[in-house]
């Protein structure tokens, strides 16, 4: 029953509808490191920040300075505001700094609901005044996401998923830790500097083969060939075709690069895209 407007860095400038808004509306938008560490006086009433992993070394000297940008979402808030936030110990050594009302999402979650980010968004909207009937309506309702553990095709007894979205090894993880069938793994894209050996154990369970392209096709192969067969490929079209030859069936064929995309793409999105109509065209 509210008017709300969803934008930042998930596609569509703030900029581009500021000047549209009307005052009851609520402003839904997701923000960078990038973004967040030029901000002087940017005060979210509700300020979400789900989980801390490395990322985006490639720009910041070092994960402090990393963090340090993603905490000044909480710089300007005080006690009429709320901050989300998940239960890491990073989080909530940084909670005890904060002048807002801290909300550990996972502390106040219903049993049956079992999604971190579904008690994230719970968690906000309580903060907005929304009634958890509401949230449990849309959640119910909820279809998923593009690019998002996207489910494309099914082929000689082989599912295929998109989960381009994945752009950092711990996003690499949930796809490893939620997607249950034996695993084709296509991975790789622009090099962020991060560390994948954290994954070697999870790989090691649940991927019988790891297909890796881009600029860290190589650091990707270096870092798991000794626990599971590993090969570079030098195009995303030429990687599902392997993928194809490696999976039974059974099993699943799952882009999740655990990298960015510019290397070969505009963006995730774009990768995404390709990868459905190269699986699509598949005969």
């Amino acid at each position: 029953g509210r008017g709300v407007c969803l934008c930042g860095n998930i596609g569509s400038p703030f900029s581009k509808h500021v000047l549209d808004l009307k005052p009851p509306d609520t402003v839904v938008l997701e923000i960078s490191s990038f973004q967040l560490e030029s901000t002087v006086r940017f005060k979210p009433h509700v300020g979400v920040w789900l989980n801390y992993s490395q990322n985006h070394l490639d720009r910041h000297k070092d994960a402090q300075e990393y963090f340090d940008a993603k905490a000044r979402l909480f710089a300007n808030q005080d006690g009429q505001d709320t901050a989300v936030l998940g239960d890491q110990p990073e989080l909530k050594e940084m909670a005890g700094h904060l002048k807002s009302h801290v909300v550990f999402f996972n502390d106040s979650a219903p049993k049956d609901i079992e999604n971190p980010n579904y008690l994230a968004a719970l968690a906000a909207a309580r903060a907005l005044g929304i009634a958890d009937e509401v949230s449990r309506k849309v959640f119910a309702e909820f279809k998923g996401v593009e690019h998002r553990q996207e489910w494309v095709r099914v082929l000689d007894g082989v599912e295929y998923i998109n989960d381009s979205k994945s752009t950092t090894p711990e996003a690499g993880r949930w796809a490893l830790t939620h997607l249950k069938k034996p695993m084709v793994m296509i991975c790789g894209g622009s090099d962020k500097h991060l560390d994948f050996s954290p994954l070697k154990d999870l790989v090691k369970a649940r991927v019988k083969k790891m297909v890796v392209i881009g600029q860290t096709a190589e650091l990707l192969r270096a870092t798991f060939a000794d626990v599971i067969p590993v090969e570079v490929c030098g195009s995303l079209p030429e990687a599902v075709e392997t993928a194809r030859r490696a999976a039974k069936t059974g099993d699943c064929v799952v882009l999740s690069p655990m990298c960015a995309s510019f290397d070969m793409f505009n963006d995730y999105e774009h990768r995404g895209r390709v990868f459905k109509e190269i699986v699509n065209k598949l005969a």
